[in-house]
């Protein structure tokens, strides 16, 4: 689901937000909630690095066909640990 907003001040600038949700977690999959401040407060669910390191790796070996976004984000999991 891709969510759009257009600034009222600024009309060339848009923002885009991409929700994903997974409706079949795996099991023993970790998720936390954590509080956003920064424009506007926002809670957040989300799972915990190791979990989604797990789902990556998962992805990447499961899969018959490569995807550059999933190596994209095992090389940016790895690097935040």
């Amino acid at each position: 689901m891709w969510l759009g907003w257009a600034c009222p001040r600024i009309a060339t600038r848009v923002l885009a937000v991409k929700i994903d949700v997974d409706t079949n977690p795996p099991s023993g999959a970790a998720a936390r909630t954590r509080l956003v401040r920064r424009h506007v407060s926002l809670g957040l669910w989300h799972h915990d690095r190791a979990s989604l390191l797990a789902g990556k790796v998962h992805a990447i070996l499961r899969r018959p066909f490569a995807k550059g976004r999933d190596v994209y984000d095992l090389a940016c999991i790895q690097n935040s640990v």
